[in-house]
């Protein structure tokens, strides 16, 4: 599918699920996609800055409200605190996250946020 026609299709998902999921191969346009989706506040987890803080609860500290997580599989383990922020926190449309296509990440996304997160290709 193509970006343009991804971006109906994904704000529809960010208006009935707490979250989404973009998932592809490299240079697929998953990064140039999720800002087209909405202005919420954007953070690539591979940079070295974000992983300065002590516990993951700490990166998605600096985002209260709404994110785009970029290149999660670089942070596995702030899927388990996603988790608990989606439902604590009942809002639809409250993160995007987006990864690279990899087994053990779209694994760990079924695991960890079924129901919680729309999965887009």
């Amino acid at each position: 599918m193509q970006d343009r026609e991804m971006v109906p299709l994904a704000k529809d998902c960010l208006g009935r699920y707490p979250m989404a999921t973009i998932l592809g191969p490299r240079q697929a346009g998953k990064t140039t996609l999720a800002p087209t989706l909405t202005d919420r506040p954007y953070t690539n987890l591979e940079h070295p800055e974000t992983h300065r803080y002590d516990h993951p609860r700490g990166v998605l500290s600096q985002f209260p409200r709404r994110a785009i997580l970029d290149e999660i599989q670089r942070v596995p383990e702030l899927l388990r605190w996603i988790q608990v922020d989606v439902d604590q926190v009942a809002q639809a449309g409250r993160w995007i996250i987006r990864g690279s296509h990899q087994p053990e990440l779209r694994g760990a996304v079924a695991q960890s946020l079924t129901g919680r997160t729309a999965l887009l290709h």
